[in-house]
């Protein structure tokens, strides 16, 4: 379409409002979707709502979110599609709460949201585990009767799961119509990350039994729902059915999930076998993932290797410097734990910066260790500073190191 737009505009013919939404659909380059938007302007076509709706998606694939956003506030009446589209590449974007709000903008201003765009923001509001907002969400798509499409259904599940209500989940699944991998799959997913691996065995052999054929999601999620519940001879079973019975090549992720199996059990030898048998070199992934169980059953020497690996791929990866230092420490080998310190200092490597976040009256607030952002920060640390206090005051409560977030 690219090599066929670029002959027309040689043989100078100017393109027409149908053949600049059709090459801005197939463009991945900001380069030249930068030049369409020029083109776009000179022949007149920007107010025509498919040029400037395609525009908006090419903008959102290519991850210029600020570029979109000006391109809609430009638009003099955007339709379901531009709503939509900008909802969509906020969220793909990471820009969840920004999703939210258009949503919100959308329907005050008198559009209905379809599916893609409720499945949007429900998976924003799962990502920040917010499940009021969330529940807002589902009134409202229940209102506008969408809360049983796939789309908008399975975004349900995801969001009720990864907020911990499996019950909620249950029901969202329930009320669909009709189910696609993607809803047993969120079902699957939500049991095994909670912990209930007989849950999500149960969900899987329902799936099975209703003629939907597995993919490697489903088989993800059965391994992690293994994995958290200490099952690894089933976990190993299903392992095996993945590959013989459904042709399946592992991906990394299934390594990984078998590697962190067999290492919180302590079963190294098994998990170095698996590594150096994988059909493709092991990846930083699973060298981190071995030297996580390294650390917890006090591993050494197989921690040094998983560490040796894991620098030659990567090296810029605070993570692996402080497990390995921990390791280090936890043998009482302080010069060796000072000299990984060294080396991470050295690189350049800082620690990233863990960070939380609450939400009050709707609005989520995002926070960090020694955070000072926050507009509302003295009094924050005010009120932090008498919890301290009144807990110090109890004397029945051990001492205790106190550490201002």
């Amino acid at each position: 379409a690219l090599q066929v737009f670029g002959d027309m505009i040689s043989e100078g013919v100017d393109p027409n409002e149908f053949a600049l939404s059709i090459v801005l659909g197939a463009c991945g380059s900001i380069g030249l979707g930068r030049q369409l938007h020029c083109s776009a302007i000179k022949h007149d076509l920007i107010t025509d709502i498919r040029v400037s709706n395609a525009l908006l998606s090419m903008y959102g694939r290519t991850g210029l979110v600020e570029e979109l956003e000006a391109m809609l506030n430009k638009i003099e009446n955007p339709d379901l599609v531009s709503w939509t589209t900008a909802i969509s590449a906020n969220f793909q974007n990471g820009f969840g709460e920004k999703a939210i709000a258009l949503l919100c903008q959308m329907h005050s201003e008198g559009f209905t949201p379809n599916g893609y765009a409720f499945s949007s923001v429900l998976s924003s509001c799962a990502d920040v585990a917010s499940l009021d907002q969330g529940m807002q969400f589902h009134c409202l798509a229940l209102k506008l009767g969408c809360d049983s499409e796939i789309c908008t259904g399975n975004a349900l599940i995801n969001m009720y799961s990864k907020c911990g209500q499996m019950g909620s989940a249950r029901l969202a699944f329930d009320v669909m119509h009709t189910h696609d991998v993607t809803s047993w799959n969120s079902l699957i997913h939500g049991h095994a990350q909670h912990g209930d691996a007989n849950k999500a065995l149960e969900v899987f052999s329902k799936m099975r039994s209703n003629g939907i054929k597995p993919d490697d999601s489903t088989f993800l999620g059965v391994l992690m729902g293994c994995n958290h519940s200490g099952m690894v001879e089933e976990g190993e079973l299903f392992f095996r059915l993945m590959i013989d019975q459904y042709s399946f090549t592992p991906a990394p992720s299934h390594y990984a999930c078998m590697i962190d199996m067999l290492g919180r059990n302590g079963r190294f030898d098994e998990a170095l076998r698996m590594i150096n048998d994988m059909p493709f070199e092991p990846d930083a992934l699973i060298w981190k993932t071995l030297l996580a169980s390294c650390k917890l059953h006090r591993n050494l020497d197989i921690g040094k290797l998983a560490a040796d690996r894991l620098m030659e791929l990567s090296d810029r990866d605070s993570a692996s410097y402080v497990l390995m230092s921990n390791i280090y420490a936890m043998h009482g080998e302080w010069e060796d734990a000072r000299k990984v310190r060294r080396r991470m200092d050295e690189t350049g490597v800082k620690k990233d910066a863990g960070c939380s976040w609450i939400e009050i009256n709707n609005e989520v607030h995002t926070f960090a260790s020694r955070d000072m952002s926050h507009p509302n920060s003295d009094s924050i640390y005010q009120m932090l500073g008498e919890l301290v206090a009144v807990m110090q005051d109890f004397d029945e409560l051990e001492p205790f190191d106190v550490h201002i977030c």
